[in-house]
């Protein structure tokens, strides 16, 4: 198990480019049907015809999506950290996957990484 993490950790930065598009599509839901229409339609240019809210919900609510996350620049880190945390919320209530809902460690670290790049606005 630790020889694939570790492997899953070495690919992450080759993922992030599906980790934005996953987290676009996700993050969509905030700003209407619209939106979620044409990130939906990024997605499948991107990825391919086989991509859905679904599966990109199901890819970054698993260790790649958090991965990707973590390789991402650091003003990048909460979006992509915060489509992650809602993709495990929404797949752990609707047994999309094998993953646990967000708990207080995954809360804390959103708040770091968002409290880091507000330190560097400042």
């Amino acid at each position: 198990m630790r020889a694939k993490i570790a492997k899953a950790r070495a690919e992450a930065p080759r993922e992030l480019p599906k980790a934005r598009l996953c987290a676009e599509a996700i993050l969509a839901a905030i700003d209407g049907e619209e939106a979620i229409l044409q990130a939906l339609q990024l997605l499948k240019h991107g990825l391919g015809n086989n991509w859905s809210i679904t599966t990109a919900m199901q890819y970054m609510s698993g260790r790649k999506g958090e991965f990707a996350a973590d390789c991402a620049d650091p003003q990048e880190k909460p979006r992509l950290y915060l489509a992650h945390l809602i993709a495990k919320q929404v797949c752990s209530e609707n047994g999309l996957g094998a993953v646990t809902s967000p708990d207080g460690i995954d809360v804390a670290k959103l708040k770091a990484l968002s409290q880091a790049v507000k330190d560097q606005l400042q």
